[in-house]
Order: structure tokens, then C-alpha cells, then sequence
């Protein structure tokens, strides 16, 4: 009879096949993604800010809606912890990665620091008002250059 199937359809995976195809995959990847990253002629910061309005009303509806809570909620706090514990390892590559980046803040901030340490060790002490003003020159210091000190 034509047009009649008697057989199984198979294209459907099992889960855990369709988990592994999808690990290997985007594995396998990994150095295409890079090249790509590496040939793009679109101005990717621009892009993002250009957006920052569509970005903030979707995460404000996402919250808004419930749909934000209910995700964070899903696998709770023992998921979070799975998932940190298992990306253990970017924690010290990002370090890495960023380690020029700090060095250049760094070259300005830890001066600025030096001189506003001066500035307060001459500052009278002893007191408990002379700490809290101690402190809080430190805390306006710093509020002060917020920002300043970027790689």
C-alpha cells in the first residue's frame, strides 16, 4: 500500500544521547567559535549598549513575570553549588586570563592608595571619633576615584 508506514521512527535520541551529540558538538567547536570571535567586523560593545533598553525590558518582564524566581528557585541552592563546584577550574583560568588587566588598573590605583594612606596616617588618632574620621576619609578617598582605574 503506498503511503503506508509500518516501521519506527528513530531520529528521536534518547536523552542521554542527545546530551552527549550536543557535548561533543559544541566541543568540537570550540576552535570554530574562537575564529569567529577573532574574523568579526561588528562593533560588539556598541551592540550590546545599543540594546541596553530591549535588555532591560526583558529582564524586567522576566522578573515581573515570575519566570526569573521560578528558574533560580528550579534547581535551588544545591544546584548552584553542583554548578560552581564543576567550574572550579575557570575560576583560576579567568584569574589568568585577567591578570594584565588587573596589573594596568593596578599601575594607577595602587599609588593613589599610597597617597591617600599618607594623607591619613597623618590624620590625628587615638580616639574613637579620630577612627571613625580615619575611616572615613579612606571611604570618601576611594568613593572619589570610582571607577577611574580601569585596564
Amino acid at each position: 500500500m503506498l503511503g503506508h508506514y509500518t516501521g519506527t521512527l528513530r531520529f528521536i535520541p534518547t536523552p542521554q544521547q542527545g546530551a552527549d551529540n550536543w557535548s561533543a558538538g559544541v566541543t568540537g567547536a570550540t576552535q570554530k567559535w574562537s575564529q569567529g570571535i577573532a574574523n568579526t567586523q561588528k562593533d560588539q560593545a556598541g551592540r550590546a549598549v545599543a540594546a541596553q533598553a530591549q535588555l532591560k525590558a526583558n529582564f524586567n518582564q522576566s522578573v515581573d513575570s515570575g519566570e526569573w524566581a521560578a528558574g533560580v528557585m528550579r534547581g535551588g541552592t544545591p544546584y548552584w553549588k553542583a554548578q560552581s563546584a564543576a567550574k572550579s577550574a575557570n575560576y583560576g583560568t579567568a584569574a589568568t586570563a585577567g591578570k594584565d588587566n588587573y596589573a594596568k588598573a593596578a599601575a594607577g590605583l595602587y599609588p593613589y592608595e599610597a597617597q591617600l594612606a599618607a594623607s591619613i596616617d597623618a590624620m590625628p588618632s587615638g580616639s574613637v571619633a579620630a577612627s571613625k574620621a580615619r575611616v572615613g576619609a579612606w571611604i570618601d578617598g576611594m568613593v572619589a576615584v570610582k571607577g577611574q582605574f580601569r585596564a
